[in-house]
């Protein structure tokens, strides 16, 4: 397999388009709350009726914006405290130190 192949499978296996935006996989019923969200932070994105979110990944710090918003509408809430929990103990362990 040469450049051109793997470059056009990993293209189509992480659904980007041509200006690097990327189609989120959330739960339709979440999705309109994670776009209001995201366009909060100003985080670039659009959604249609029936069509994917689509957001435009600028740079790392938007990233993690938006896997942190998409965790909080698809994880189960007891992951959600257990990560908050760790949050703490980092927090509490560097305070103490």
């Amino acid at each position: 397999m040469n450049y051109s192949d793997r470059f056009h499978q990993n293209q189509t296996k992480l659904n980007l388009k041509a200006n690097g935006e990327k189609a989120l996989e959330v739960i339709w019923t979440h999705r309109w709350q994670i776009f209001h969200r995201l366009q909060a932070l100003e985080i670039t994105c659009h959604c249609a009726t029936n069509e994917p979110l689509w957001v435009r990944l600028n740079d790392v710090r938007a990233a993690i914006q938006i896997w942190s918003v998409v965790k909080q509408h698809s994880a189960p809430r007891h992951e959600l405290v257990t990560w908050l929990d760790r949050c703490w103990q980092i927090e509490n362990y560097r305070n103490n130190s």
